[in-house]
């Protein structure tokens, strides 16, 4: 019977333009839905390199009016670190990092060029961490030795993502090999571990990053972000107890506690489009 019908179709097919035309947009239409849904829920599952899982976001205002009393000054630098040991020391985190430049699902980043023989260029995303930042973000690493980390002498070490290990030095790369920053020929670097591919979110392609130590400038002229892992047995009330606990203590000098987020509720805001579109192309689909 079916046969029958479609040689029908087929027969009639001069005055079923129409039909046909129809058939094909919702095949368009459906083929898009579908490859649309299938490659999201293949990258949404691969690994992005570091993990954000029980990782709080703490955020550390400065007070504009004594500012320019600490700015740029050793002064600012220790206020800060203290800042810092404060929450480190906080019952139920078990590790805490301050860095800065390109942040887990915050939209932007920061890009820095860096090159072996100062002709070819490579991009890669930055980030300016201490060396707990590794610990705290569970980084995978392929290969490591951050020894030298602390030493505020260049060359400095650096934790390369292997795509743009490959690309610098083409797939011959080993700790310890050294490059530059393009824009800062001064600032050599050699490789003190590398990591595997690594993306900003789950849903975005992989790209180049690159890892280096915080520098003195830097801590005098900034305040950080910094993140906590907590104890998964701890986390339950953490953010109702560090808010209540934090509020007077983290207020010295030109610093004073904001808020705590979770990355949970960062990505959750992050993906929100993301998911919009999901969840249209998943209602279209079932319309049809």
């Amino acid at each position: 019977m079916l046969t029958n019908i479609l040689k029908r179709i087929w027969n009639d097919r001069s005055s079923n333009g129409w039909f046909f035309a129809e058939l094909f947009i919702v095949f368009v239409i459906l083929w898009y839905v579908i490859d649309f849904l299938f490659a999201t829920l293949y990258v949404s599952h691969e690994p992005k390199g570091y993990d954000t899982r029980h990782v709080y976001h703490v955020t550390i205002g400065v007070n504009p009016v004594i500012r320019a009393e600490y700015h740029g000054k050793e002064e600012w630098t220790n206020t800060y670190l203290q800042v810092y040991r404060i929450i480190k020391e906080y019952p139920g985190v078990e590790s805490a990092t301050y860095y800065a430049g390109t942040i887990p699902y915050v939209k932007g980043g920061m890009f820095q060029g860096y090159t072996v023989d100062s002709t070819h260029v490579f991009a890669a995303y930055i980030r300016m961490v201490n060396k707990d930042f590794f610990d705290v973000f569970k980084v995978q690493m392929l290969d490591a030795n951050l020894s030298e980390w602390d030493i505020i002498s260049y060359p400095r070490a650096a934790v390369l993502s292997i795509d743009l290990a490959d690309s610098l030095f083409h797939g011959k790369q080993k700790l310890s090999s050294f490059f530059k920053d393009y824009y800062s020929p001064e600032k050599k670097y050699n490789i003190g571990g590398i990591t595997p591919r690594t993306k900003l979110t789950e849903y975005e392609r992989y790209q180049p990053f690159i890892y280096v130590p915080t520098e003195d400038w830097m801590m005098q002229y900034i305040s950080p972000s910094i993140a906590v892992r907590v104890k998964p047995e701890m986390e339950e009330g953490f953010m109702d107890r560090f808010m209540v606990d934090m509020r007077d203590k983290l207020n010295i000098g030109p610093f004073y506690f904001s808020q705590i987020q979770s990355y949970d509720e960062n990505k959750e805001i992050h993906d929100t489009s993301i998911n919009n579109y999901i969840r249209t192309s998943v209602a279209v689909l079932l319309f049809f």
